[in-house]
């Protein structure tokens, strides 16, 4: 699949790497990635996406590729970055579909800005991080120096890989993370350790997909029950042999899930 990546560039200066595939008048389905991620995360699931769906793919602020700023990584800045960026798609509402620290950004935009979110996959979903699988990841961030040690990004990918992710894209998802200095990763897994929205989580007013691997190291079951419990409108697919990054272990089912949930929230 050919991609040709395109800058969008928010008020602040602040630019944002993404790039687009399907028609330009289909159903807008904004993918948000991880934790030292970026656009190149989702490209095993755009095949996968139905036709009508307009699937754009953006690198947030301080990931490779992105700008890097000195400061505002804490979650709320992720989320006015995203909504900016989805003024310039010229959209009026669009469905979010995050993957872990996405996910957090996804949940802070329907909160802030409802009458833009039309739906909003959680892949895998949290009101707030916490745990010793956590800490310990935390840890083992904020030892980090640069240039950031190429083995230490590919051991954390490595626990989701799976034989659908080809070797070269596994191969460029960690160069392309290591671009991503160390004073960004202590800045943004400090805002994800600091995200807490269970108590916010009524005024989300979009329907939400949970998607969620069983074997998950870092986002529990009872994570999802919070979720499951505080939002409105939520409905829960388990991926049963999934880890922590469900687009990955089965990209085709996870494309059809986002799909099918986003014709579903824009028919509503």
């Amino acid at each position: 699949m050919h991609l040709l990546p395109a800058d969008a560039r928010l008020r602040d200066g602040t630019v944002l790497a993404f790039v687009e595939h399907g028609p330009s008048d289909g159903v807008p389905v904004v993918f948000l990635h991880g934790f030292s991620d970026h656009w190149r995360s989702f490209m095993p699931v755009l095949p996968h996406l139905p036709p009508r769906v307009r699937a754009v793919a953006v690198t947030m602020r301080g990931h490779g590729g992105a700008s890097q700023p000195r400061a505002g990584y804490a979650i709320s800045d992720f989320s006015r970055d995203l909504l900016e960026f989805i003024d310039l798609l010229r959209v009026d509402r669009v469905v979010l579909a995050g993957h872990s620290l996405g996910s957090a950004v996804a949940l802070q935009a329907a909160i802030e800005a409802p009458e833009r979110i039309a739906g909003v996959v959680l892949a895998p979903g949290f009101a707030s991080l916490t745990g010793p699988a956590v800490d310990e990841f935390a840890d083992a961030v904020h030892a980090l120096t640069d240039p950031i040690d190429p083995g230490f990004v590919a051991a954390l990918q490595q626990q989701a890989r799976e034989p659908q992710l080809p070797s070269g894209l596994f191969a460029s998802m960690v160069e392309h993370s290591r671009r991503m200095p160390s004073r960004v990763w202590h800045a943004v897994i400090d805002s994800v350790r600091d995200f807490d929205v269970a108590a916010e989580l009524p005024r989300v007013t979009a329907p939400v997909l949970l998607v969620w691997g069983m074997r998950d190291a870092f986002v529990t079951g009872a994570a999802q029950e919070t979720l499951l419990d505080g939002l409105p409108n939520t409905e829960l697919v388990v991926f049963r042999a999934g880890g922590h990054t469900p687009h990955w272990d089965d990209p085709g089912r996870y494309g059809r899930e986002v799909g099918d949930f986003a014709a579903r929230a824009f028919a509503a």
